[in-house]
């Protein structure tokens, strides 16, 4: 009897090493991640508009939409990628008014010009061209 529950606890902890060892994370994508805003065009708007919540976007690859939450309304749409290029569509915004009006507005419009994105490290940064709009952090 010994033996065989010797067995079993040899048998789980390699299971869980196994398991362990087994889930390589590689480098961040668009999708199924969690992106906290860092600033917009350079602007770091939690402290130019003194916003206190964590202001983020995410993606979710089997869906094709976007949600996110601008510091004081809820946002999202659709999105299609194309390499680096990046669209999105049908953008909506729930309609609370906050303090923080010109910071969400200033972000809005800075994410509906989106053309394209890149993935440096553990940094979104969603561009217009050449020009960065949005930096976020994973």
């Amino acid at each position: 009897m010994k033996n065989i529950f010797q067995r079993l606890i040899y048998a789980l902890i390699f299971c869980l090493l196994f398991s362990a060892c087994s889930t390589v994370k590689g480098p961040p994508t668009l999708a199924n991640n969690h992106w906290e805003l860092q600033d917009v065009k350079g602007v770091d708007i939690y402290l130019a508009f003194n916003i206190k919540h964590g202001i983020f976007i995410e993606f979710n690859d089997s869906t094709k939409k976007f949600n996110g939450y601008t510091g004081c309304n809820n946002f999202f749409g659709e999105y299609t990628v194309d390499g680096n290029k990046l669209h999105f569509s049908d953008m909506s915004t729930t309609r609370m008014a906050c303090p923080q009006m010109k910071s969400e507005n200033l972000y809005l419009q800075a994410i509906s010009q989106v053309d394209n994105y890149r993935i440096d490290g553990k940094k979104l940064l969603l561009y217009k061209g050449e020009e960065v709009l949005a930096t976020y952090k994973r």
